[in-house]
C-alpha cells in the first residue's frame, strides 16, 4: 500500500468512526439500553465531546509511548 492509499484509508476510517459516535449520541433516546430515558445530545455538545475524546486519546498515546521507552 502506498502512503497515499494508507492516508486515504486512515482518513476514511477516522471519519466513519466520528460519524458513528455522533450518530449514537444523536439517537441515544431511541436505543434500547437507555434506562434513564436520556434525550439526544445537542450537536455542539456532541462535537465538543468528540474533540475531548480525541485529545485524551492523543495524551494516552504519548504517555504510553513514554512508558514503553523507559522500560528496562
Amino acid at each position: 500500500m502506498t502512503w497515499k492509499g494508507y492516508t486515504a484509508a486512515m482518513l476514511l476510517f477516522q471519519a466513519r468512526g466520528s460519524w458513528r459516535v455522533f450518530g449514537v449520541q444523536e439517537l441515544q433516546h431511541l436505543l434500547p439500553l437507555n434506562p434513564q430515558r436520556l434525550g439526544p445530545v445537542s450537536p455542539d455538545s456532541a462535537v465538543q465531546h468528540r474533540r475531548q475524546l480525541r485529545h485524551q486519546h492523543q495524551l494516552l498515546g504519548l504517555l504510553r509511548g513514554d512508558d514503553l521507552g523507559q522500560a528496562t
